[in-house]
This record gives C-alpha cells, structure tokens and sequence, in this order.
C-alpha cells in the first residue's frame, strides 16, 4: 500500500467513526464499532507516518544514485 491509501483508509475510519457516534442512537454495537474505527484510524496514522518515511527516503537514494551515474566524467 502507499502512503496516500493508507492516509485514505484512515481518513475513512475516522468518518466512519464520527459517523456511528453521531448517528449510533445510542446503540452499545454502535459505540464500540465507533470506538473500534477510532483506534484503528489512530494505529493507520502510525502506518501511514511510517510509510511516508520509508518511501521518502527510497526516492531521495533513488535520486542519489540516478544523479551520480549521470554526472559527466572528466576525460
């Protein structure tokens, strides 16, 4: 998964969250399914965090080593 689906997964957890809070009526299944998507929006932040560092610092090596090969060498 990339970065940005998983901040869209998250993002959809935490809707989907406010929206059984909101629209719950007072079900004890809807507030712990609320409950339930609140700590998984919180535990995809930390993937999604995780991810976009990992795949920064692939691009910015990635972009070392394409730089490199493609500096001209003295003759």
């Amino acid at each position: 998964m990339t970065p940005n689906q998983v901040t869209l997964a998250r993002v959809a957890a935490a809707f989907a969250a406010v929206a059984l809070f909101t629209f719950g009526a007072d079900a004890l299944a809807a507030d712990f399914a609320a409950v339930l998507l609140t700590v998984a929006a919180i535990a995809l932040d930390g993937v999604d965090g995780y991810l976009a560092r990992s795949w920064i610092f692939s691009a910015i090596a990635s972009l070392k080593i394409s730089s490199s090969r493609s500096s001209p060498s003295a003759a």
